[in-house]
């Protein structure tokens, strides 16, 4: 929605519009790509602004598509007992994109990002091949890929930082600053 159609639909409904401050610094990338690359976009094209809502659409439906297909080959390929997972290399093969649709599934089954995108190779290992991380373990067991979470007394893990930054641990970006109140 634009600043336009938004300070006129405050306007119509007679609801009260605040200006964030932040909103007019270029400090933050959204905001940088508001003020100085969809303007740059606009020079060349017109249209830059139509034609990205547009393809964000576009792909927020391929989305939802990819997303059905996933569910299905996961219904159709895995199976759970006794908290193993294991799911039908052949049945996975069988789909259009056998690599992006284990990956997918592994990342709903809560498997980290880097562990899922490591096990994709999986597919086309020898039995006993195995990726492992943060307590998870994921298994090419002759026609199964099998996940397996260890549970242990205490599932979370602690991680100390010293310093201000951020850190890059597990496929997540954790960050910190000490802020005036």
């Amino acid at each position: 929605v634009s600043r336009a159609d938004i300070v006129q639909i405050s306007t119509e409904d007679n609801i009260p519009f605040h200006n964030d401050s932040t909103n007019a610094t270029t400090k933050y990338a959204r905001n940088k790509v508001r003020h100085l690359v969809i303007p740059l976009l606009e020079e060349i094209n017109v249209a830059a602004k139509e034609n990205i809502l547009k393809s964000v659409s576009y792909f927020a439906e391929t989305e939802r598509i990819m997303n059905d297909y996933v569910r299905r080959a996961k219904e159709a390929a895995m199976s759970s007992s006794n908290g193993l997972l294991r799911i039908d290399v052949a049945k996975i093969m069988q789909t259009a994109a056998p690599s992006t649709v284990l990956f997918e599934m592994l990342i709903g089954e809560g498997v980290p990002k880097p562990l899922a995108s490591e096990s994709v190779c999986l597919l086309e290992a020898q039995t006993g091949r195995k990726c492992e991380m943060d307590g998870v373990e994921i298994v090419r067991n002759r026609e199964y890929i099998e996940v397996q979470k260890s549970v242990g007394e205490n599932d979370e893990s602690v991680v100390t930082v010293n310093a201000i930054g951020e850190l890059k641990k597990y496929g997540f970006e954790i960050s910190f600053a000490y802020c005036d109140d």
